[in-house]
């Protein structure tokens, strides 16, 4: 078909709304991107809301010499408002800044330990509203205000919320997003825990510098932080979870012989028992392979006598583990184990009808039996190594 000159000029008109510009554009140099973000009360019970936001122009080699490097150095600044609500916090920030808040980007988000024990069933509440948050972001609690952990230093990272993003998802923390602690709080039988940051001042380097650090589990009741999970009790809650993490620990036998050893796999299984009268009863077996990184006093570990031996330490300490894990959650009565859910989904019809409802006081009487397996591997050269050998030769 021929195409006259009104034949193209009629198929121009018509295509051009298809090649219109981007009208809803944003440009990167209109938004403040917020990394991380901190949640505390004051005093007066006015809610405070910090945002960590990354300086593009600073995290260049070069230095800072593009849009938004005013912070000097710094990769990041850290800044924040009050209000009688979070988003009228938000609000208030936003009133004094250049540039439009953005937190499509966030990734973790820190709970000043007031507010945790007030309660953070708001915040869900606040978080879930707007698309724009996402619920795949980590979730602390942090020892003291949340905005202190935000402004720790960071010596590997840009910045302090990205060091605590790699430690929070390291192979050794249990850790939760804003989506786990979501369904935990909606879900009958389970509480939420949540990993605890504290700030510590650096052994070595930089003058009165701090960073932040986990130092172990909070446990929640409902949407209440109650009690927190340290040292041995920390080490149990995976291995209740049924969430095995690789992790290093060291044990000492009864001749005082130090044995440090990685657990690198393990499977736990929680069964539970309906006893006669209504009773609960939890087996718990754990069966764990664990390699020996150090022992101090050198001792010859080729004697099955010392292998064994490692082994039965290994057993025992875990064990102790788990029970006081187990212990200290009957103590405050705070189901972060899920021993309810795991109750529930045995059998579903008899939680219905004699447990959902009071659960917390059957908790209490639980029984439990904890059983270990361990069995050592990759001992390594840690009693025939190199010096040894030499002065054999000699």
């Amino acid at each position: 078909m021929r195409r006259t000159p009104v034949t193209l000029a009629l198929t121009g008109m018509l295509a051009a709304p298809l090649f219109t510009g981007c009208w809803d554009r944003t440009e990167v140099n209109d938004i403040g991107i917020v990394m991380a973000s901190s949640f505390d009360l004051e005093d007066d019970g006015k809610y405070r809301a910090s945002l960590q936001f990354a300086l593009p122009g600073n995290m260049g080699g070069g230095g800072g010499s593009g849009g938004g490097s005013g912070g000097g150095d710094k990769k990041f600044y850290v800044d924040s408002e009050v209000g009688r609500t979070v988003r009228e916090a938000n609000f208030n920030l936003q009133k004094r800044l250049p540039r439009r808040l953005f937190f499509a980007h966030r990734r973790v988000v820190v709970i000043g330990e007031k507010i945790a024990r007030q309660g953070i069933r708001p915040l869900f509440d606040v978080l879930s509203r707007v698309p724009e948050n996402r619920l795949s972001a980590d979730i602390s609690i942090a020892k003291g205000r949340g905005a202190d952990v935000l402004n720790a230093e960071s010596m590997f990272e840009r910045y302090s919320g990205e060091s605590m993003r790699e430690i929070l998802e390291s192979e050794n923390i249990l850790n939760v997003s804003l989506k786990d602690v979501a369904q935990q709080l909606a879900e009958e039988g389970v509480d939420p825990f949540i990993a605890l940051f504290e700030l510590r001042k650096q052994q070595e380097g930089k003058q009165g510098a701090s960073q932040a650090e986990v130092v172990g589990y909070c446990q929640f009741k409902d949407d209440k932080l109650v009690d927190v999970l340290k040292g041995a009790a920390a080490e149990g809650l995976p291995w209740l979870k049924q969430q095995f993490q690789p992790y290093v620990t060291t044990v000492r036998d009864e001749r005082n012989v130090l044995y440090t050893v990685n657990i690198y796999r393990g499977t736990s299984r929680v069964k539970p028992i309906l006893k006669p009268g209504g009773q609960v009863h939890y087996d718990i077996k754990i069966e764990l392979a664990t390699g020996l990184l150090e022992v101090a006093p050198p001792e010859d570990m080729s004697k099955i006598e010392n292998l064994h031996g490692v082994e039965h330490e290994v057993e025992k300490h875990v064990k102790q583990a788990v029970e006081l894990c187990f212990k200290q959650i009957q103590a405050k009565r705070a189901d972060s184990a899920g021993l309810g859910l795991i109750l529930a989904r045995k059998y579903p019809k008899i939680w219905l009808e004699q447990y959902k409802d009071r659960w917390y006081d059957v908790m209490d009487k639980a029984t439990f039996n904890v059983t270990v397996t361990a069995h050592a591997e990759r001992l390594g050269l840690t009693s025939e190594n190199i010096a040894t050998k030499e002065r054999k030769k000699e």
